[in-house]
């Protein structure tokens, strides 16, 4: 199981808890906001192309860092990803 198979179930979260509607509707602006909002609540700064990357909307071949994972994690309110990973459970399909 690789460090980002949680990964679906974090962005589906935080997407449930901005209540911005499904994720493939976001406009540019929604994600600079995002961008703003995680800076706020974990001081570290994602940019919004870093976003649109983990959300699947840029393509990109490479994971996310650790340091994107935890400020997800961080900002969905676990103390960082392998937190978050503990508490989900991934069916293997």
């Amino acid at each position: 199981m690789s460090s980002t198979d949680h990964l679906p179930e974090l962005l589906q979260q935080i997407t449930s808890q901005l209540s911005w509607g499904p994720a493939k509707q976001w406009t540019n602006q929604d994600f600079t906001t995002l961008s703003e909002n995680i800076a706020d609540a974990t001081s570290v700064h994602l940019s919004p192309t870093t976003l649109k990357r983990v959300w699947g909307r840029v393509n990109y071949a490479s994971k996310p860092s650790q340091t994107t994972l935890d400020a997800l994690a961080v900002f969905a309110g676990f103390a960082h990803y392998r937190d978050f990973r503990a508490s989900t459970t991934v069916v293997a399909e």
